[in-house]
């Protein structure tokens, strides 16, 4: 037992020596005369006890005989070209970035048709007219602007009314240039399980004189009698306000024809409020300029305010 500890103390002295000549810039001993030096200062154990150590060669380094322990490797420093980058935030996409990112849904570009609406209305304050908030039985989505042009929000409403309860669900009624050009495209590529889509510029729902329900079967003979005319089984969920009798018609059409392109031109207004270098014409005709316009806007909305000002 004594033998073992004293080989344990031997050790022990040795690993300190050593140590304390790589950590804390002692003078180096070589290993062996250390050894020796330690050995003399036990006088009870015999040589022939101590392990047989190899024979150091003149010539070595006896700095590089010592294992030193490698030092703590440092966390690498982050570096923001090789960070891993994150998701770009939804509003500052463009809407050509979002055509086939989004989950089938309007509600990406709703920043931007929001702005849209509201220079419609600095140009024409009373093309639309707002749904009441609380009507019977009625269920808006949220993605939708409960909009429509004043003979159809008429027509709507009392209809509505006159059904006493009966459930309805809307889908769509207003609806901007930014909506409709990712309806269509999503149409045309096949996707989302839309079946039929107007080209942008030409659909009703952007004259405020169309809507989109949940229910149509139970409500097509009703809004029939308000003057809804049902787009039938090619898009079943679909309602155009045409008018009652020959002259409520005739006044619809007129009024077709004065909205058609307003959301248009409310958004090429916005465009060159905000891009003066690279504007675009105000004719409300959604041409390859203007599309490139869209293609190219933050889904999110212009930085510049609303202000009703040229």
């Amino acid at each position: 037992m004594r033998f073992k500890k004293t080989i344990a103390t031997v050790v022990v002295a040795i690993g300190t020596a050593l140590v304390g000549t790589q950590w804390y810039g002692c003078t180096p001993r070589r290993p062996l005369d250390e050894l020796a030096r330690l050995t003399d200062r036990l006088p009870h154990v015999a040589p022939s006890a101590l392990p047989s150590l190899p024979e150091l060669p003149a010539s070595a380094d006896p700095t590089a005989m010592v294992a030193v322990p490698a030092a703590p490797t440092a966390m690498p420093s982050a570096s923001p070209t090789t960070a891993p980058s994150e998701p770009a935030p939804a509003a500052s996409l463009t809407v050509a970035e979002v055509l086939d990112r989004s989950a089938c849904s309007t509600e990406v570009v709703k920043g931007l048709s929001e702005q849209i609406i509201a220079e419609e209305g600095c140009l024409r304050p009373s093309a639309f007219q707002r749904l009441p908030d609380k009507l019977a039985a009625t269920t808006i989505e949220d993605v939708v602007f409960p909009y429509l042009a004043a003979p159809a929000h008429e027509a709507l409403v009392a209809a509505i009314e006159s059904a006493r309860g009966e459930p309805i669900k809307l889908n769509s009624m207003l609806r901007t240039i930014a909506q409709q050009y990712l309806l269509f495209h999503w149409y045309k590529r096949g996707r989302c399980h839309i079946k039929l889509a107007a080209s942008p510029g030409s659909s009703n729902h952007q004259s405020g004189l169309a809507i989109d329900i949940q229910q149509p079967g139970r409500w097509k003979n009703r809004l029939s009698r308000f003057g809804f005319r049902w787009m039938g089984a090619k898009d079943k969920w679909h309602f155009d306000f045409v008018g009652r009798d020959a002259k409520e018609k005739a006044a619809v059409k007129r009024l077709s024809e004065v909205h058609a392109g307003l959301d248009v031109r409310a958004f090429q207004r916005l465009w060159n409020k905000n891009y003066p270098d690279e504007s675009v014409g105000e004719s409300g005709s959604f041409d390859e300029r203007t599309e490139s316009a869209l293609r190219r806007a933050p889904v999110g909305g212009f930085p510049q305010p609303i202000t009703c000002a040229k």
